[in-house]
């Protein structure tokens, strides 16, 4: 027999290293995922733990209540109240449809009144209630910035305000009045009132008191060529006002009486001028003037004015009175 050459055997392969990393990443993958399941049904629990007491609680005064005795629901309270020690007897949870009802209607209650009550709390900054001031920056005012630059309140050459009541986040809304303190030319009309009305946005009215008679001139123009519809008011010059009444008939005639009844109880006329419309710059724009003003003030007078008998007067003659 010839001698027959065995096979050579060849070299067993090596583990890859690659096959084996990667059984090992899916383990460690398989246990996070497992460690974080556990995790997230640990704080599950403890969140609602709460709520199962309270349906335990619950649902075993339910099982005492369908087994007390009573003529009314009152009465079977009362024997509930009185026995209540007998609910735990056994520490097991009653499968009753009617007391696992009432058990969850218990937990759902108790649950809503923590929501309400967590939805309307104050919220506090705990631990960073002192020193904790800092002066803001470009983040801290962002949100509250409209990203159209004409539709915000200018505080500043960095700092805005959005002019709308109802922004996405309803934690940002702010209220809109500003108040600006400053002497004489330090700013306030320039810096604040002049680059607000540049604003100019579109669906906004504007009401702007002009003690210098300068905003109007300086302004007007730019205001109407946007669109805007100017009235204007003058109370000094009514000549340069649009027509606005300010006094109506009554409040003249009452004006004006104010000097006669002074004087019929025994005011000197040079007394009471103060009280004398008629030394006011408007009167005879408001009344001379305009004959719908036009009245009578000693029928108004004998009409309006009632004369309390308790009260002492000092008759004098008006006319024999020298002139304010």
């Amino acid at each position: 027999m010839k001698n027959l050459k065995k096979p050579a055997r060849l070299p067993r392969k090596a583990p890859s290293n690659q096959t084996g990393g990667t059984a090992w990443g899916k383990k460690l993958a398989a246990e996070i995922s497992r460690m974080a399941q556990a995790a997230d049904m640990k704080k599950l629990i403890l969140l609602n733990f709460p709520y199962i007491i309270a349906f335990y609680m619950v649902e075993k005064a339910a099982w005492l209540y369908r087994h007390c005795n009573g003529d009314s629901v009152v009465d079977r309270l009362m024997v509930l109240f009185m026995n209540f020690g007998l609910a735990y007897k056994s520490v097991l949870p009653s499968f009753h449809p009617f007391d696992l009802m009432v058990g969850l209607v218990g937990a759902a209650a108790l649950k809503a009144v923590i929501y309400f009550k967590g939805k309307n709390a104050k919220k506090y900054r705990q631990g960073e209630e002192y020193g904790s001031a800092r002066w803001g920056n470009q983040k801290d005012i962002e949100p509250f910035i409209d990203p159209v630059f004409e539709n915000n309140v200018i505080l500043t050459q960095t700092e805005r305000l959005m002019m709308s009541g109802r922004p996405k986040h309803p934690k940002y809304a702010r209220n809109k009045n500003v108040i600006v303190i400053g002497g004489s030319g330090s700013g306030k009309t320039r810096f604040y009132v002049k680059p607000n009305l540049m604003q100019m946005p579109q669906k906004v009215s504007y009401v702007v008191t002009d003690p210098k008679g300068s905003i109007v001139v300086e302004c007007g123009n730019a205001l109407l060529k946007n669109g805007y519809k100017l009235k204007i008011l003058n109370t000094i010059n009514f000549k340069k006002s649009m027509g606005h009444e300010l006094l109506s008939r009554d409040e003249l005639a009452v004006l004006d009486g104010g000097k006669c009844i002074l004087q019929l109880r025994g005011v000197r006329p040079f007394l009471s001028d103060k009280y004398d419309l008629t030394q006011h710059p408007n009167y005879k724009l408001t009344s001379d003037y305009d004959p719908k003003n036009t009245f009578d003030i000693e029928k108004y007078l004998n009409r309006k004015e009632k004369i309390n008998p308790n009260d002492e007067f000092v008759v004098i003659d008006a006319d024999s009175l020298p002139s304010a």
